[in-house]
């Protein structure tokens, strides 16, 4: 079992260790100055704040793990006990959604709620969105946009293709009450 009673100070110790491996020329300072933003968000957040039905599976797709690994604390910081599904690029989401790898795709009876990065390797999130929304058996599960653009016209446009909610990185309340909410409705 996670311990997420830390002192922030150890938060960001554990956050920078993870991009470091990930992102190997990553220096120290500059990893503890970008997980110190993020840990600032993720301490706001009030645990058991939110639950929602534990039926439903959040797909996370996101193409760096320590954006991956941030999200998925936030979700545990704030109550959420779901079954979490991290999709590391376009074309697996792809293949997840559409049930193109081998036996380990979507489950048509199950609800899902996918959170996608915009910008990813191999099929961007855009590309991704818009053909969840013109198939008929992807349309209806929800997407909540999580990007590091604050650009209106990319919200503007994520929402056009059919997404239910826009959220900038890094992952704070503003992404916990958009899921509650997006969960409510389903």
């Amino acid at each position: 079992m996670e311990n997420f009673d830390r002192p922030n100070s150890q938060i960001v110790d554990e956050l920078s260790d993870l991009r470091r491996q990930e992102e190997p020329g990553m220096t120290d300072e500059q990893s503890v100055a970008d997980e110190r933003g993020a840990t600032d968000e993720l301490s706001a957040i009030d645990k058991d704040i939110v639950s929602i039905d534990k039926d439903i599976v959040i797909l996370i797709a996101e193409d760096e793990h320590s954006h991956y690994l941030l999200v998925k604390y936030c979700l545990k910081r704030a109550g959420f006990a779901n079954e979490v599904v991290w999709l590391p690029d376009g074309q697996d989401t792809l293949d997840f959604l559409l049930g193109n790898d081998q036996g380990t795709g979507r489950d048509s009876s199950v609800r899902y709620i996918l959170l996608l990065d915009v910008r990813m390797p191999k099929v961007d999130g855009l590309d991704i969105l818009k053909r969840m929304k013109q198939d008929p058996k992807l349309k209806d599960i929800p997407v909540i946009v999580v990007t590091t653009s604050r650009e209106q016209d990319l919200e503007e446009k994520c929402r056009q293709l059919g997404c239910v909610g826009h959220v900038v990185k890094p992952p704070n309340k503003e992404l916990v009450s958009t899921l509650a909410m997006v969960a409510e409705q389903m």
